[in-house]
């Protein structure tokens, strides 16, 4: 089933409103035009989902923000880049 398109405002609603992820608008579309939506909440939720409702859609915790998930990939790209340096080197 294809998702329709959404702005970066309707994409920061549908987090505020349906999701509970706390988004400021400018910040918030700043990181979203710099990730993507896709990649940033479907990429990195998992340590902020605390179950599922009724109609299976993710409970996060209560506070969850934009920032705490792009905080998560940011450690991620390090983490990635860290172990990479070091799997080249015992490769050589």
């Amino acid at each position: 089933m294809a998702k329709d398109f959404l702005t970066y405002e309707e994409q920061i609603d549908h987090l505020v409103n349906d999701k509970k992820i706390a988004c400021d608008n400018q910040s918030g579309r700043n990181i979203l035009c710099k990730n993507g939506y896709f990649n940033l909440v479907n990429g990195y939720k998992e340590p902020f989902v605390q179950g599922k409702d009724s109609n299976n859609a993710h409970i996060y915790i209560g506070g969850t923000t934009i920032e705490n998930l792009y905080s998560v990939k940011k450690f991620d790209e390090e983490l990635r880049l860290c172990l990479l340096r070091y799997i080249t080197k015992i490769e050589e």
